[in-house]
């Protein structure tokens, strides 16, 4: 049989997420964040080779993987939901009750365990139904995507209520979301193509949720920092122990910091702070805050500061009619009062006044 050019884009991209997960959990510098992808991508890559192989008919020659990815898709849905989470709240490890969530996948495991014996003339017979429409695999499919549907409006309620329109890093993490989102639909229309045998929509959905997989790549190579560390909770990190700068590469550090800071511009993250900047880093707070002594002359909250009142000016600049608050939010601030005295201090004037000044 051949296999098209979308088949080896789907079989590369197995590879790729396979390289990726491993990446992910071998990381020196790794969080709860990076652990739950590693994971989820694991799956995500069975799941492609598995619909590969049934879209390409070539799971007659294998049918002892048939029904093994039934559980691993459905874990994928609370999986999914607790990595998006840690965008939203700042968690360090999973609570007792968190492992509820996988009830679902532990509860498809034990149905498919007596399907994974079955001898292969048996199996083989099995899979010649599924392609004649409706079947367990449809069952499943349906199950999946009524998960998927539910964990999604949580989330989407979630992300609602802390979403700021104006804040960049507000905005590339929902272009994430709206990414990881997607998903509901391949998952979707995958499940028809289960449903009805349709291996066209087996094949596109596959091909799609590939193209997911290879944009989350380079998502990752644009920006590292802010995927990995920012959020949009209003939760504050703690900070830990002290250290020198004597073990630090200054001139590093100093490159580091300038490219989350202008480039990724994590200063728009309100839950951002000297801890958390530090882990992001590899570095100690103590270490950051000497750092930002010696080398910029201000402490983590002026530093930090200068860049949301500089960004603010710049907004303020473009548009003259914007609304103050909106700003604020914008650059980072959590509270209008934190915006108003820091801009104050830092200009000289309230935002409102600029403004004014800006307009005339």
């Amino acid at each position: 049989m051949t296999i098209r050019p979308d088949e080896y884009f789907v079989l590369f991209t197995c590879a790729l997420c396979i390289v990726m997960s491993f990446g992910f959990l071998i990381e020196h510098q790794r969080n709860l964040r990076k652990i739950l992808l590693s994971i989820i991508l694991f799956p995500v890559s069975y799941i492609l080779f598995s619909t590969f192989l049934f879209s390409s008919k070539l799971i007659f020659k294998v049918p002892c993987l048939l029904f093994t990815q039934m559980p691993l898709g459905i874990a994928i849905t609370p999986l999914m939901f607790l990595y998006v989470r840690t965008f939203l709240q700042d968690d360090r490890t999973l609570a007792l009750r968190d492992y509820l969530h996988f009830l679902s996948p532990v509860f498809a495991t034990l149905i498919t365990i007596p399907m994974l014996i079955l001898p292969a003339d048996v199996k083989t017979g099995q899979i010649e139904s599924l392609y004649k429409g409706f079947s367990v695999y449809g069952i499943m499919a349906v199950i999946n995507m009524t998960l998927f549907l539910a964990y999604s409006a949580v989330i989407i309620f979630k992300i609602k209520k802390v979403f700021h329109s104006e804040n960049p890093v507000h905005k590339r993490l929902l272009t994430l979301f709206l990414f990881l989102m997607s998903w509901i639909i391949i998952t979707s229309v995958k499940a028809v193509g289960i449903i009805t045998g349709g291996l066209s929509l087996l094949r596109w959905s596959n091909f799609l949720l590939a193209a997911d997989i290879f944009l989350l790549y380079f998502a990752f190579h644009r920006s590292p920092y802010l995927l990995s560390y920012a959020n949009m909770s209003i939760e504050k990190a703690k900070t830990r122990s002290k250290s020198l700068l004597n073990t630090i590469d200054i001139k590093t550090l100093k490159s580091q910091i300038e490219l989350m800071m202008e480039q990724e511009k994590l200063y728009c993250d309100e839950d951002l702070s000297l801890g958390r900047l530090a882990h992001a880093l590899e570095i100690k707070p103590h270490q950051l805050s000497e750092f930002l002594n010696e080398h910029y002359g201000k402490n983590f909250n002026a530093f930090i500061n200068s860049y949301r009142i500089k960004y603010a000016l710049s907004l303020l600049t473009n548009d003259p009619e914007s609304n103050t608050l909106s700003v604020a939010f914008a650059c980072g601030f959590n509270s209008y009062s934190a915006f108003y005295s820091a801009f104050k201090k830092e200009t000289g004037h309230s935002p409102g006044e600029y403004k004014n000044n800006n307009k005339s």
